[in-house]
């Protein structure tokens, strides 16, 4: 009659690579075999076979040649308690005690909690003047005892304000600048304009939202007089010209001033500045 596994033993268990190759150095294929079956078969069940035929099934080995591995390598390794492979069994028993430990663990709500000081542990009994330092204290401390320390309040941190996403018509107006600008840039140069990443989409934002306040007509106007002055589309312009030269692309040429005194031209005056910089 075969046994069969037992319920609750572990499904598996641990192959030391190292000793196990060592151990089966001057073993043959059919050998190694059937020792890590006959090694499978003794960790799921409790008990080995004795009679040597079930043993052979076991190791898919004919009855003839198990008899000769038997008794030529394997027998040497299960001379443990009921034919088995000691160090295999010790193995299994040290698993079976930590899974024992782990549900009985489980079965009192968790790992063991610290004891309350009133089980077993002594409190310390108060002093009766509270001034009275003791002298393992006073030696450490360089604070006397008649005078505490002002506790440090850490400063409150101030709670990161995320910016908020842009609106659909924020985005809608950025997008329809962009590709104003770029239709511009093309016409101008006859090639395609190199965006700059996350430093272009901060220009354009200023732009549209705090430069030209969404009013799409004036920011496409003053995007046309940049690309219409000579001196500018010699030097190259980008985004950052846009925004840098804002003020000076909206004032016409010999346009006076309200109170009657001639402004200089405003391309002019951003000459100045942005030829300073080159």
């Amino acid at each position: 009659m075969t046994s069969k596994p037992k319920r609750g033993n572990p499904p598996a268990f641990q192959l030391y690579a190292d000793d196990f190759v060592a151990g089966t150095m001057n073993m043959d294929p059919e050998e190694v075999g059937a020792y890590i079956l006959l090694l499978c078969y003794q960790w799921t069940h409790d008990d080995m076979p004795t009679d040597m035929q079930r043993l052979a099934r076991i190791s898919r080995v004919s009855e003839h040649d198990f008899a000769h591995i038997w008794e030529s390598t394997l027998k040497e390794k299960f001379l443990g308690p009921g034919g088995t492979n000691p160090r295999l069994q010790s193995l299994k028993e040290e698993r079976l005690a930590y899974i024992e430990k782990q549900a009985s663990n489980g079965r009192l709500g968790g790992r063991p909690k610290n004891p309350p000081l009133s089980s077993g542990l002594t409190q310390t009994k108060a002093k009766a003047n509270p001034n009275e330092s003791s002298p393992v204290s006073s030696l450490l401390s360089p604070v006397s005892s008649s005078q505490s320390p002002e506790k440090k309040i850490a400063p409150k941190r101030r709670a990161r304000s995320r910016a908020k996403p842009p609106s659909e018509q924020d985005t809608s107006d950025r997008k329809a600048v962009y590709a104003h600008f770029e239709a511009s840039y093309f016409e101008a140069y006859g090639k395609d304009y190199s965006h700059a990443g996350a430093k272009d989409g901060a220009l354009l934002k200023r732009i549209v939202s705090k430069l030209g306040k969404g009013d799409l007509g004036e920011i496409r106007e003053r995007i046309d007089r940049a690309f219409a002055d000579d001196w500018l589309r010699e030097r190259g312009i980008d985004l950052g010209t846009i925004s840098s030269a804002w003020a000076k692309l909206v004032v016409p040429k010999n346009e006076t001033s309200p109170k009657g005194a001639k402004h200089k031209s405003s391309i002019d005056l951003f000459r100045e500045k942005y030829g300073a910089q080159q």
